[in-house]
């Protein structure tokens, strides 16, 4: 079976990060819950994924964790 992995990025300014901080944590809580799950769409699998925001301030910890969480993908895909 391939799966197609759906991965959610949202990039976001550093003046309104802290406003919209209730968006980042639904996005790495689809990566929490749905771990290890896929969805099945008539003969297509996908698996969910959700990053943290991405913001060039902190474009070293984010690329860091989506390259992690591209690794992931390719060992269990």
């Amino acid at each position: 079976m391939r799966i197609k992995y759906q991965l959610f990025i949202e990039p976001k300014g550093a003046f309104i990060s802290e406003h919209d901080r209730w968006k980042e944590d639904f996005l790495t809580e689809i990566s929490r819950r749905f771990k290890g799950k896929t969805f099945a769409f008539g003969d297509r699998h996908y698996s969910l994924v959700g990053l943290p925001f991405y913001n060039n301030q902190d474009e070293n910890p984010f690329k860091e964790n989506l390259e992690s969480t591209l690794h992931q993908t390719e060992l269990s895909g």
